[in-house]
């Protein structure tokens, strides 16, 4: 008996060489040093902090939803309270915020957003306050690391049991960097690259990033339809570093340059969906004086991408190639 199972299957038909970015639809309020994640292929934007024209200015509570397929962005449940400068981080489907500031100082606060019912839940705070930090998931566990004022921490919080647990300090202090998970390390990026292995508890160094990283963000592709990298996006230390898109490869410990980010800001957040990278918001790093919070929504497509496509597509091809494989035999095999 032959059959087949089409419930869940993708697979690659072409490799394509991409390196190249493409404008979204923006969203309705600017913000920068904001938090972003991916749940059920939606990316959310929550709170930050706005200047200029473009929505509400201030400390923001906002929160919008994006729809990659749709390229639309929908107005969800604001969070319980205005900050900017937390960490963001999803396990199962929901998504916390932890640490940052307020409009009176850094905060510890620990919240937890489910998109599916809309609803946010108050969790057991971090042991210390900190602002400009970055929060990562590594087997379910969120490692918060660096931020002002105790920029070497390292507290990992359990979401299971509601817990927190001190991890090895940071050898470089850290604020307003750009870090990512690959495998079982986290990639804490700044003028240098700092390595923490999560089963070994131990830090090493990596090769410095080509340009200095303060305020910029950062992300890796998962090596199913692009290479496993880290991408991290523009930054404000250099007029170059804010359309820069320097790119790690982890193997090798070597950097490298991609297509320029078009537009030029840091303080933004990425987002990864199906090994595509949607730069999002942030600060525009061009002109003179103080530059106003966006609203831009960039796609990158990274190099050596592999498109899919949708399962249901096996059967038809499977009865092209036994219609030629029949046509064939036929044509070898006939009488003469």
């Amino acid at each position: 008996m032959f059959c087949f199972s089409l419930l869940t299957a993708s697979f690659p038909y072409v490799l394509a060489d991409e390196d190249s970015w493409v404008t979204k639809e923006p969203m309705a309020q600017s913000r920068y040093s904001f938090g972003v994640a991916v749940v059920d292929q939606k990316i959310y934007a929550l709170g930050g902090y706005a200047t200029g024209v473009q929505g509400k200015t201030g400390y923001l509570d906002t929160v919008e939803e994006y729809d990659p397929n749709a390229d639309t962005w929908t107005t969800k449940s604001s969070m319980p309270f205005s900050r900017s400068g937390f960490g963001t981080a999803v396990v199962d489907n929901k998504i916390y915020c932890i640490g940052g500031t307020t409009e009176n100082n850094e905060t510890a606060s620990n919240q937890v957003y489910d998109p599916q019912t809309g609803t946010w839940e108050n969790r057991t705070s971090m042991p210390s306050p900190r602002e400009y930090v970055c929060a990562n998931v590594v087997d379910d566990q969120i490692f918060v690391i660096g931020g002002s004022p105790t920029a070497n921490a390292v507290e990992v919080y359990d979401p299971e049991t509601d817990t927190w647990t001190m991890g090895a300090a940071l050898p470089y202090l850290v604020s307003s960097y750009a870090s990512a998970v690959v495998g079982d390390k986290i990639y804490v990026i700044s003028d240098v690259t700092q390595i923490y292995d999560t089963k070994t508890g131990n830090w090493s160094l990596g090769t410095p990033p080509l340009y200095p990283v303060s305020y910029g963000a950062a992300a890796a592709t998962t090596g199913v339809s692009a290479p496993e990298r880290v991408y991290v996006f523009g930054g404000a230390e250099t007029e170059s570093s804010g359309a820069s898109n320097q790119i790690y490869d982890p193997q090798t410990d070597n950097w490298t340059l991609g297509e320029a980010v078009p537009t030029p800001r840091n303080s933004a957040a990425v987002a990864v969906l199906n090994d595509t990278l949607y730069v999002i918001g942030g600060l525009h790093s061009e002109g003179i004086g103080p530059q106003p919070s966006t609203t831009t929504n960039e796609q990158y497509t990274p190099a050596n991408y592999i498109p899919e496509f949708s399962a249901w597509l096996i059967v038809p091809l499977f009865v092209v190639a036994t219609v030629v494989v029949i046509a064939v035999k036929s044509k070898v095999f006939r009488p003469t």
